[in-house]
């Protein structure tokens, strides 16, 4: 579609909403291997975990600046398993509550179309993972940094 509006790619619609990990929208097959599927829980699987952020370059930012700290965001995070309302296996889901983590941080809360809202209804939510993920990283950081110094500390004192 070389049109500059209304441009979308492939659109797939099954005739059941199956909502589990064992069914799929899309899968990708070698000639003997699985190299990536689309589930029909919206899980997206590949081979070997081979995820890759293709915007990572230096060269496409700007404005880069250091992550504020996320210590007591995620010390404060109920952390929670779950099944959803339509989910139709029972392997748990494990993660936070998007409501909770807007309370803490809500840079990491987006308005999901997941299921429209009824009238007068707060719009249904979603986490921007990779993000969050991220932030998660920095705290692993900010720990190590911490047990560096009390580590120091403690040599220190024994040396005494």
């Amino acid at each position: 579609n070389a049109a500059n509006v209304n441009q979308y790619g492939q659109f797939f619609r099954t005739t059941n909403d199956l909502n589990d990990a064992t069914r799929y929208f899309l899968s990708c097959q070698g000639s003997t291997t699985e190299r990536a599927t689309i589930r029909s829980n919206g899980g997206i699987a590949n081979y070997s975990a081979n995820d890759v952020n293709l915007a990572s370059d230096r060269r496409l930012k700007n404005t880069i600046e250091p992550m504020r700290s996320y210590y007591d965001v995620f010390k404060n995070l109920n952390w929670v398993t779950w099944l959803y309302n339509d989910q139709t296996d029972d392997l748990k889901n494990h993660g936070v509550i998007a409501q909770e983590l807007q309370t803490l941080a809500p840079e990491f809360v987006c308005e999901s179309n997941a299921k429209e809202a009824q009238e007068g209804e707060a719009p249904y939510l979603g986490i921007w993972e990779q993000d969050f993920k991220m932030a998660g990283m920095s705290v692993i950081t900010e720990l190590i940094k911490k047990i560096e110094q009390l580590e120091a500390k403690v040599a220190s004192l024994e040396a005494k």
